[in-house]
């Protein structure tokens, strides 16, 4: 008898701040102080701050930006958050203090890159492909191989797809019964524990 393999999806909204994310900038009207080096964290303030900066993905390392960069970055996540306070009862952190925060730790200047020749790195396991001009760049962002459906999934942030294709055959997107924005990560998994398969998707922003 063959499985019946219905799908389902369920989806997390996760709201982010990361520093990562760089699409907005610091409003001028809203005349952001500039930091000084004169502020004092104490311990309270630094597990609030972590606590707070932690909330929807890990906590972002000090070393991940140059000093001068903190500023903006931790302004940023700020206004992520005021855009949707409501939904959240969080604590949030003294601005200056989280910036000071960062700060304190961070390096100067970032190092620049190593670059090695590209026949140091080639290796007969890959092949050059020029693309054709009409194919649209993904943005895979996570690849899950499903044991319960012999079935390797991936999310396209670029288009909001998820995609899936069996071990050894071509990829194909799946059915969406609900619009995604930049799905981030998909585990397959069996929520109700019958023969349906359900995929639990997070979805950023």
């Amino acid at each position: 008898m063959r499985r019946r393999t219905g799908l389902k999806c369920c989806t997390l909204v996760c709201l982010t701040f990361s520093a990562g994310c760089s699409e907005l900038s610091p409003n001028p009207d809203q005349g952001e102080p500039a930091v000084t080096e004169t502020v004092s964290i104490s311990a309270e303030e630094e597990r609030r701050i972590e606590k707070f900066c932690g909330h929807c993905h890990a906590m972002p390392k000090p070393e991940s930006f140059a000093k001068e960069d903190w500023e903006f970055e931790v302004t940023q996540g700020f206004r992520f958050y005021e855009a949707a306070r409501e939904e959240f009862a969080w604590d949030p952190p003294e601005l200056m203090t989280t910036i000071a925060y960062f700060e304190r730790d961070a390096k100067e200047a970032l190092p620049a890159p190593q670059v090695y020749p590209l026949e140091s790195v080639a290796s007969s396991l890959f092949q050059r492909v020029d693309a054709p001009d009409t194919l649209q760049a993904t943005a895979i962002s996570h690849l899950n191989v499903s044991d319960i459906s012999q079935t390797v999934w991936a999310c396209d942030m670029r288009t909001g797809a998820l995609l899936k294709s069996p071990v050894d055959g071509d990829w194909i997107e799946a059915r969406r019964p609900v619009q995604l924005a930049n799905p981030c990560r998909v585990l397959p998994l069996q929520w109700d524990q019958d023969e349906d398969l359900e995929l639990l998707v997070s979805d950023l922003g």
